[in-house]
């Protein structure tokens, strides 16, 4: 017997119409005054930075309840994180001197600089599951500044340079996805001084900004915008100045590998670029970090003067504030990231000290597929032909919930609970003990016929 498709969709509605839908994960400091998460992979580890006990920004990884400092390159006291891919490794900048500042990567327990193009500094933004890493360095000499930053993409073992749109002034690469297209903000002549946001498209897997590669995206009808991340599907978020002067976070959905109509460098609009909005209305400001791969979208939203994070999902921005449950002293002040089981990261204040939060969806099933299976059966027509068809059958359904809960160190297991009836106070029990692991394939062959007939889940841990 087959177990029903709306049985795990009507529980999600359900556990989330009775308990708060985020748990606030405190991530503490490295012993200084404050830290700032800046991104979260698929696997719950987090990165960002903390002052340390003599006051230092040192980049941080936290993961399983713990957080760990990274250190510092030789010559330097500073570092911070602001990416991480699904393998653990995990970019930023570090000091390498008193004055200059150098990308890193750091993998299997080693911090190491990955250089710059020529001149004394550069940084990194973002890495994905290839390992490429994007950001901006300065180059030997540029122009009109020679400390105008250009952008990188760094493939192992050399940076490669991105110029600006006009080969001129500045460009930034800030984030970047598994198919390596790059997000940022470029210098543009179109026809007055201004930057756009962009996406690099590397058609000919050159690594080399060619004619046509840099897609402006434009604004909302002001002069200025700027990416600042990009998902799977190639949708952009980040920032743009609207007719009235005001920023706004901004999503753009691309057409047939096009991110903007019109094609146009003179020419502001963009009819891709969606306004998500602002907390506070038409005269408050906002701001889009990151996109995950389902389209949802976090950052932060100013009005009269009160800044607070957002999470941005089916056509609706909504305060984050509201949607963690209340553990007091918090105020959530800006999303910097957020993985595909919807945890999200960021910076907020705690008891009036600036701290990096982890929101945890305790208990909720963030993913659901069906795997299907095709069998191959005969068919006999009206002229006695036979012929082959195939017929496809659900093998499995998939649940997966986030690696990461509040109060739960690595020493943490899930038990999936199971409930025949759900009523308004339903009998759970323990179903399926499943270690550390994080997922559940459930063979409907193998379910038993009472297990088949109905059934609602929910996650649990213990440690």
């Amino acid at each position: 017997m087959r177990l029903p498709f709306v049985i795990f969709a009507v529980f999600l509605a359900d556990f989330s119409a009775h308990a708060a839908e985020y748990a606030i994960i405190n991530l503490g400091t490295l012993g200084g005054t404050g830290s700032v998460a800046r991104a979260i992979n698929n696997r719950g580890e987090v990165v960002g930075w903390s002052w340390n006990a003599a006051e230092q920004p040192e980049a941080f990884v936290w993961s399983g309840g713990s957080l760990s400092g990274l250190g510092f390159l030789e010559g330097g006291a500073f570092s911070e994180a602001y990416g991480i891919n699904d393998e653990g490794v995990t970019v930023g900048w570090a000091a390498v001197s008193a004055t200059n500042r150098h990308a890193f990567r750091f993998r299997n327990g080693v911090l190491e600089s990955i250089g710059t193009l020529g001149g004394p500094n550069s940084q990194g933004f973002a890495i994905n599951a290839a390992g490429r890493i994007t950001g901006w360095s300065q180059l030997v000499t540029n122009q009109p500044f020679a400390t105008d930053p250009e952008a990188f993409v760094f493939v192992e073992p050399d940076l490669y340079h991105l110029p600006p749109f006009h080969d001129y002034h500045s460009c930034e690469g800030h984030a970047i996805n598994e198919e390596g297209l790059v997000a940022g903000i470029t210098f543009v002549f179109s026809p007055n001084p201004r930057w756009w946001g962009y996406v690099w498209v590397d058609t000919n897997a050159n690594v080399i900004r060619d004619a046509g590669e840099m897609r402006l995206l434009g604004t909302l009808g002001g002069e200025y915008s700027g990416a600042r991340g990009i998902n799977r599907e190639g949708q952009v978020v980040g920032w743009a100045v609207n007719a009235a002067g005001i920023t706004r976070a901004f999503l753009v959905n691309p057409s047939n590998r096009q991110w903007k109509i019109p094609d146009s460098n003179i020419i502001a609009t963009n009819a891709l670029m969606r306004d998500l909005g602002a907390l506070g209305g038409e005269g408050a400001s906002s701001d889009a970090y990151a996109v995950n791969d389902y389209g949802w979208v976090v950052g932060s939203s100013v009005s009269n003067g009160q800044e607070r994070a957002f999470l941005w999902r089916n056509g609706i921005m909504e305060d984050l504030n509201a949607l963690a449950a209340s553990s007091g002293g918090w105020v959530l002040r800006r999303a910097y990231a957020i993985n595909n089981q919807g945890e999200i990261v960021g910076e907020g204040t705690y008891q009036g000290q600036t701290r990096a939060f982890l929101l945890s969806r305790e208990g909720m099933i963030t993913r659901f597929a069906a795997r299907i299976a095709y069998d191959p059966v005969l068919v006999t027509n009206e002229s006695h032909q036979v012929f082959t068809q195939q017929v496809s059958r659900v093998e499995r359904l998939e649940l997966e919930w986030p690696a990461t809960w509040a109060n739960a160190g690595s020493s943490a297991h899930f038990i999936v609970q199971r409930a025949h009836e759900p009523g308004v106070h339903p009998v759970w029990e323990d179903w399926r003990d499943m270690g550390v692991t994080n997922m559940l394939w459930l063979s409907l062959e193998g379910l038993a016929a009472d297990d088949a007939t109905s059934a609602w889940f929910r996650v649990r841990t213990e440690w």
